[in-house]
């Protein structure tokens, strides 16, 4: 996937499975059918996976799995990566550097939803070609 398919991903199951992939390292996502075994997660399977399945947060959705999951996966990353992810939350947020009040940016940040949180984690780690 391209840069601009990462940022025209709607929340669900496809931004989900690029984010378990490759930020999380998950094997290849692919979804079963859309069963709710547990609150939140859904049961998915990998590319080397026979007849087995492992549990996938809602990372678009539930802004728990993104803060807590996501950002701690992309926070336990080397100093580049960090200002990767950082400038493009920023870019995903439409945030320029200088035009609006410095509260006002950070703000925006802390209450960037899950999955502009997923988007930017996914511009910052490579899950688009380049």
């Amino acid at each position: 996937m391209n840069e601009q398919q990462i940022r025209d991903m709607k929340p669900g199951r496809e931004l989900d499975a690029a984010v378990a992939e490759f930020v999380m390292k998950l094997p290849e996502v692919r979804w079963w059918e859309s069963i709710h075994f547990k609150p939140n997660k859904m049961l998915v399977y990998g590319r080397n996976a026979v007849n087995s399945g492992i549990m996938v947060p809602q990372y678009s959705t539930d802004i728990s799995a993104a803060a807590m999951e996501v950002e701690a996966k992309v926070l336990s990353m080397d100093d580049e990566t960090k200002v990767r992810y950082m400038q493009a939350l920023w870019d995903v947020l439409n945030i320029t550097v200088g035009e609006e009040d410095h509260w006002v940016n950070i703000l925006k940040m802390v209450h960037a939803s899950a999955a502009d949180r997923c988007r930017a984690a996914l511009l910052a780690i490579g899950g688009a070609e380049q």
